[in-house]
């Protein structure tokens, strides 16, 4: 097993295709229209995952500056975490959150946050990694500059635990970094 990190600047046109096969593959069920208006945040790179050098798996590593109760903060995420099917039940996906998780603390983030589909059992592993639902909506901009809602957003510190506790436990709107990046992951 080998894990590659990647700028987004520097994601080949044979990495970027390979990634597109397995987001295509393991995101068929997403609506299109979710994925051109909401899922548009420009990724600081990414995770790939290669078994005897065929793509598996990969995430995205997000990273925003965001405001919360008018304190400014670093907000970081992943998003698009996919396994391959028939490669699923290893570990595999939970070892890339891992590493996601790991690099959002090594680029200073404070606090991280991603949004699950709380139908799919994905959420469960998040909840073992230190993840916990936003018991409220989350806020966003689309691709067309409207604001939105999510109701599936999971909070987690990482180096702001007094800051990870106040999103999680006040009732302060909470914003994906509006005026500051469009779209989730």
């Amino acid at each position: 097993m080998e894990i590659r990190f990647l700028l987004t600047e520097n994601i080949s046109e044979k990495e970027n295709k390979e990634v597109t096969e397995i987001n295509n593959i393991c995101f068929a069920d997403v609506p299109d229209e979710d994925c051109e208006l909401d899922f548009v945040d420009v990724s600081l790179g990414k995770f790939l995952m290669y078994h005897n050098d065929k793509a598996i798996g990969s995430v995205c590593i997000h990273k925003r500056k965001a405001e919360y109760d008018r304190e400014e903060y670093i907000l970081g995420g992943f998003g698009a975490l996919a396994i391959l099917p028939q490669y699923r039940g290893n570990g595999y996906g939970k070892v890339l959150a891992e590493k996601a998780i790991e690099k959002l603390y090594e680029i200073n983030c404070d606090v991280a946050c991603l949004c699950v589909d709380r139908k799919h059992n994905a959420y469960k592993l998040y909840q073992v990694l230190g993840y916990t639902f936003l018991q409220r909506d989350a806020y966003f901009i689309d691709a067309l500059g409207k604001e939105k809602t999510n109701d599936s957003v999971m909070i987690l510190e990482i180096k702001n635990n007094e800051l990870a506790d106040k999103i999680l436990y006040t009732n302060y709107k909470f914003h994906y970094g509006k005026g500051k990046g469009k779209g989730y992951w």
